[in-house]
């Protein structure tokens, strides 16, 4: 996946530079950039992370990626439609992190988050799967 259209953006924040024993932390949108990067919900949460030196946050989406970290110890998604819920558990997937909470060791694999309208208004249906 390539990380050119990253370079081009023009952010409205300046993001710290992370200390070298800075938390690893993925912080994705379950779809494409074009569709995630307008949600001001995504980038104020992005934005509040990413100003901390003690996080370092790689964005990711289903079509485009910042460089992931090889230990991540957090990994969050911003849900803002139903229908992304597929591609939450195809994310996952990718990664070869399991589905299912209870499939995952502390030790192994990062917590699992999510935010955002739809796990806001209605969490029980991720319940099995966030943590």
């Amino acid at each position: 996946m390539s990380t050119n259209i990253f370079n081009t953006e023009r952010l409205l924040f300046t993001p710290a530079i992370p200390e070298s024993n800075a938390i690893p932390i993925i912080f994705a949108f379950p779809n494409e950039y074009t569709v995630g990067i307008t949600s001001l919900g995504y980038q104020i949460v992005w934005a509040t992370l990413a100003m901390r030196s003690d996080l370092q946050v790689s964005r990711l989406f289903t079509d485009i990626n910042e460089p992931l970290p090889q230990e991540t110890e957090l990994f969050g998604f911003s849900v803002s439609w139903e229908l992304d819920y597929v591609n939450i558990f195809n994310i996952l997937e990718s990664l070869e992190i399991p589905i299912r909470a209870k499939n995952r060791s502390a030790k192994n694999y990062p917590i699992i988050f999510g935010g955002g309208p739809v796990l806001t208004a209605n969490p029980e249906p991720f319940a099995d799967f966030l943590m």
